[in-house]
């Protein structure tokens, strides 16, 4: 077993983002050419597309380690769980839209959170509080199956 398992996620990956991001840019550069002075508006387009651009490679970042799950999305949020707390864990088809509104950093109606970029699949958590936790990833039997080997007995 290594030391630290990593799943990584972007949301380009999501197809909802694979297309509305392409579209957003070409709307933003009509819209820009419209105004007949693209010079004006330069610092505000320039920040849109970057903005943009942003969203676009906005990583989904999941770490086991021996001790705690680390989940980072985009830099901003983030959320460590330790493995202490982890009572079960186990590969689940869910419904994201159904259960938490969409994709992303999400919190269901009964208390349990889903951090995902795409799918339906996920390695979920049931913590000792009850809580559950729902981790998307590319390969969900490979990420359950790192944080199993890691939960204490």
């Amino acid at each position: 077993m290594s030391n630290t398992y990593t799943a990584t996620q972007y949301s380009y990956e999501q197809p909802i983002v694979s297309v509305v991001v392409p579209l957003t840019l070409v709307s933003l550069v009509i819209v820009f050419i419209a105004t007949g002075d693209a010079t004006a508006y330069l610092w505000t387009m320039a920040l849109s597309l970057l903005l943009v651009v942003a969203l676009f490679f906005m990583p989904l970042k999941i770490e086991v380690t021996a001790q705690q799950i680390r989940v980072r999305l985009a830099w901003v949020f983030h959320r460590d769980i330790n493995l202490a707390d982890v009572v079960t864990v186990q590969q689940r088809e869910y419904h994201a839209l159904r259960q938490f509104g969409g994709w992303g950093w999400r919190f269901g109606r009964d208390g349990s959170r889903a951090y995902s970029i795409k799918g339906n699949d996920a390695a979920v958590l049931t913590l000792r509080d009850g809580t559950e936790i729902y981790l998307g990833a590319r390969d969900t039997h490979a990420l359950a199956q790192a944080i199993g080997e890691r939960v204490p007995a």
